[in-house]
């Protein structure tokens, strides 16, 4: 592998030449290693005319809320943080519409729903495992998934409403990863 480094005023930039995909992912568990900040990865270019477009994808992996298995993303692993981030404008908006009167709750209670909607996410839809991951009952798993159906008029067995929560807890992520300050997700400025 050979690779080229650059330090700008706000980020550090490296070109690598990879002799095979395979050796993407060892590239991306040594970062995970030893990075101590936050790192984008663009996906596989064959054609040095193709750098600029890597590196804007690069920078807006960079801005994605980060993978759960450590600070770096993926392009090509995060369709759904990518998507959050992309058209911050026309995402924020969505995700209101989307949430609607969920973010007029608590931020306390918000913040549980979340949590516990991601964590049933991060173990495919597993009650049990989600329940064993937040240190809960199953039963509260489900009433909190069914709290979050109540207060988002979205039903969990839709696959498109499904996909539309996911999104809209995606760009809440991505809004909190890039700065708000705020751990209690909400999109009202």
């Amino acid at each position: 592998m050979h690779s080229a480094w650059r330090l700008l005023p706000d980020v550090q930039i490296g070109i690598a030449h990879l002799p095979s995909r395979e050796s993407l992912s060892r590239v991306t568990d040594l970062l995970r290693r030893v990075s101590t900040t936050n790192i984008g990865v663009s996906p596989i270019f064959n054609d040095l005319a193709d750098t600029a477009t890597s590196l804007r994808y690069a920078r807006v992996a960079l801005d994605a809320p980060a993978q759960r298995d450590g600070n770096v993303c993926v392009f090509d692993d995060s369709v759904l943080g990518i998507a959050a981030v992309s058209a911050p404008e026309v995402t924020r908006k969505l995700s209101e519409i989307t949430l609607g009167p969920f973010n007029l709750l608590p931020s306390d209670e918000r913040l549980s729903l979340c949590e516990t909607f991601q964590a049933w996410l991060d173990h495919d839809g597993s009650i049990a495992e989600t329940a064993s991951a937040l240190f809960c009952h199953p039963n509260t798993v489900r009433n909190r998934l069914r709290r979050t159906e109540e207060h988002t008029g979205r039903s969990l067995s839709a696959p498109r409403e499904l996909a539309e929560l996911c999104l809209a807890f995606e760009i809440v992520k991505g809004r909190s990863v890039s700065g708000n300050g705020n751990r209690s997700p909400r999109l009202d400025s």
